[in-house]
């Protein structure tokens, strides 16, 4: 469940917050590993990045996962 939420989170910034990667990221997460790939760099960068802003930072999950609306 937590892999699963780690890629809906991932999906969903690139859909509202990070919009000019959407072409750009796919993802590839089973057997409790996240997985996301790109041929671009610096993209992954940019959502790891952003993944790992919110990951150390409770108040901005918190409010990431709420305008989410996840499972």
């Amino acid at each position: 469940m937590l892999i699963l939420g780690r890629e809906s989170l991932a999906r969903w910034l690139i859909h509202a917050e990070l919009r000019d990667l959407a072409d750009t990221i796919w993802f590839s997460s089973e057997s409790g590993t996240f997985v996301a790939g790109s041929s671009d760099p610096a993209a992954l960068r940019r959502l790891a990045e952003r993944l790992h802003a919110a990951f150390h930072d409770r108040a901005l999950l918190s409010r990431l996962l709420t305008e989410a609306d996840l499972d």
